[in-house]
């Protein structure tokens, strides 16, 4: 995660849980008022302060250069969240699997199941992880993160749908664009086979595991 934002996070989670402790005024005794007084200015300070901490989150746009690459994807529920792809291909040809038809598991296809798909083909292909998509995304160290992943079919999708937003500020930012050729997804479709996208049109299809398609990683944030 962002350190920035987990450092704001903190701070208001501090914050609200001083408030939640304060006694209410039922608590005190009559004729107690100029402590009640004292304290319910200190709610209202701490309230402005909560607010002015809200106001200093960053928040998340698609085409943002962070965390060591660039957003595609937002989370809806909480915008200072979401994906992000690597500035530049990891493999302009490699494949799927590392030799070994079998079926690895990794099917799910939504957006935030890329990682646990590529933990999967990692678990089920082997350790020499540069020689097949999946364990190549997780082998990368863009930005100095240690969990980039192959993306599962949607995550891919996102991708391919902010193409030109993900490839000006990839330049911007020492990267390259995408190509308009297929590449892998994460998500397997059967025994040989595995998803994958044109990003020429956008077309989804599937292939042989062992035909070699460009990749390039993501990471959440």
């Amino acid at each position: 995660m962002d350190s920035e934002l987990t450092d704001l996070a903190g701070i208001k989670a501090v914050t609200i849980s001083t408030l939640q402790v304060i006694p209410s005024e039922g608590a005190f005794v009559d004729g107690d008022k100029t402590k009640l007084d004292g304290i319910a200015a200190l709610i209202s300070a701490l309230e402005a302060q909560v607010t002015a901490l809200e106001a200093q989150i960053p928040t998340v746009a698609i085409g943002d250069f962070r965390v060591g690459g660039v957003v595609f994807w937002v989370d809806p529920t909480d915008n200072t969240h979401g994906l992000v792809c690597a500035i530049e291909d990891q493999s302009v040809g490699i494949q799927w699997y590392n030799g070994s038809n079998t079926t690895t598991g990794a099917t799910a296809t939504a957006i935030g199941t890329g990682s646990a798909n590529t933990t999967a083909i990692i678990a089920n292909q082997g350790a020499v992880e540069t020689a097949y998509a999946a364990g190549l995304a997780r082998a990368y160290r863009g930005g100095g993160y240690t969990d980039w992943f192959l993306p599962s079919k949607d995550e891919l999708n996102e991708m391919y749908q902010n193409m030109a937003t993900i490839n000006s500020t990839a330049a911007a930012n020492g990267g390259s664009a995408f190509s308009t050729n297929y590449y892998w997804s994460s998500t397997e479709f059967a025994l040989n086979f595995a998803l994958l996208q044109y990003f020429y049109n956008g077309f989804q299809n599937y292939n042989n595991k062992n035909v070699t398609y460009y990749v390039r990683a993501v990471r959440a944030f």
